[in-house]
C-alpha cells in the first residue's frame, strides 16, 4: 500500500511538471480514493487492536507504539529472518516489567506470494537482555519448526528425554552451552509449562515467542519470558560468567 501511494503521488507530480493537469487531477482522485480505503481498513481492522494494546501497555506501565520505533526487525534472531515472502512487525510496547527490560511486539509473515492463500503466521514476542557471554541458542517447538521454511545450519541437539526431543528442537553453535542450559529441570519446565513457546538467544538478547495472543494476554507471555530465565541453571553462570 505504501509503495502504491508513493507511485501514484510521484506520477501525479510528474504529470503536473510536464503540463498535463487533467491527467494529474484524475490520478489525484484515484490517490485519494486509495487513501480513503487504506484509512478505512485501518480504522475498522487495526484501530481496535491498537487501542487494546495501548490500554494493556498503560496497565503494565510500558510505553506503546503501533509502529516499530526500535528497528526490531534488524535483530538477528532466526524467527525474524525466515525465508518468507513478506514480514512485518507492529504493536510495540517497551519498558521495565518485574525488573526486566522488555520489548513486546507482534510479528507476522507470509510464506508465499499468492494473495488467495491464507498462509500468514502471527506471533507475540518479547525481547529482553541476557549476559553477553551467552552463545547463540534456539529452542523451538517441533510443530513450529516443521512449518517454517528456514536454513538449518546446525544439527538438532538431542537430550535424554524423548518426550522433550519430540516436542522441541534445540540448536546452538556451542553444544556445551545448550547442555548446561537445558538441564533436567529446564526440560521439565519446557515440556510441562511452556508447550508452544520458543526461545532464541542472539546478540545478548533473549527472544521468547508464541502464536499471537490477544492484547490483554500480553502479561502471560511476559511471565513465560521471566519463567524461562528463572529456570536457567546456576551452572550456566559458572561456565559463562557475565
Amino acid at each position: 500500500m505504501k509503495a502504491l501511494a508513493w507511485t501514484l503521488g510521484g506520477t501525479t507530480l510528474a504529470l503536473l511538471v510536464v503540463g498535463e493537469p487533467r491527467q494529474a487531477a484524475g490520478l489525484a482522485v484515484i490517490s485519494l480514493l486509495f487513501g480513503a480505503i487504506f484509512l478505512g481498513a485501518w480504522w475498522f481492522r487495526d484501530r481496535p487492536r491498537a487501542e487494546s494494546h495501548a490500554d494493556e501497555a498503560r496497565r503494565l506501565r510500558l510505553r506503546y507504539s503501533f509502529r516499530d520505533p526500535h528497528d526490531l526487525l534488524s535483530a538477528p534472531h532466526p524467527l525474524l529472518h525466515r525465508f518468507v515472502h513478506m514480514r512485518g512487525l507492529e504493536h510495540v510496547s517497551w519498558g521495565t516489567w518485574n525488573g526486566l527490560e522488555v520489548e513486546v511486539f507482534e510479528y507476522w509473515y507470509a510464506v508465499g506470494s499468492d494473495p488467495q492463500r491464507n498462509d500468514y503466521e502471527r506471533f507475540t514476542c518479547v525481547l529482553t537482555p541476557v549476559p553477553a557471554t551467552w552463545p547463540d541458542l534456539t529452542i523451538e517447538p517441533e510443530r513450529l519448526v516443521t512449518r517454517i521454511p528456514q536454513a538449518v545450519a546446525m544439527p538438532d541437539i538431542r537430550f535424554e528425554s524423548e518426550a522433550f526431543n519430540r516436542a522441541f528442537h534445540v540448536r546452538s553453535a556451542d553444544p556445551r552451552f545448550a547442555s548446561a542450559l537445558v538441564d533436567a529441570r529446564m526440560i521439565a519446565w519446557l515440556v510441562d509449562d511452556a508447550p508452544g513457546y520458543g526461545f532464541q538467544i542472539a546478540a545478548h538478547r533473549l527472544l521468547a515467542f508464541t502464536e499471537r495472543v490477544e492484547p490483554w494476554q500480553t502479561e502471560s507471555v511476559l511471565g513465560m519470558t521471566g519463567g524461562f530465565l528463572t529456570q536457567v541453571p546456576g551452572a550456566v553462570a559458572s561456565l559463562y560468567p557475565a
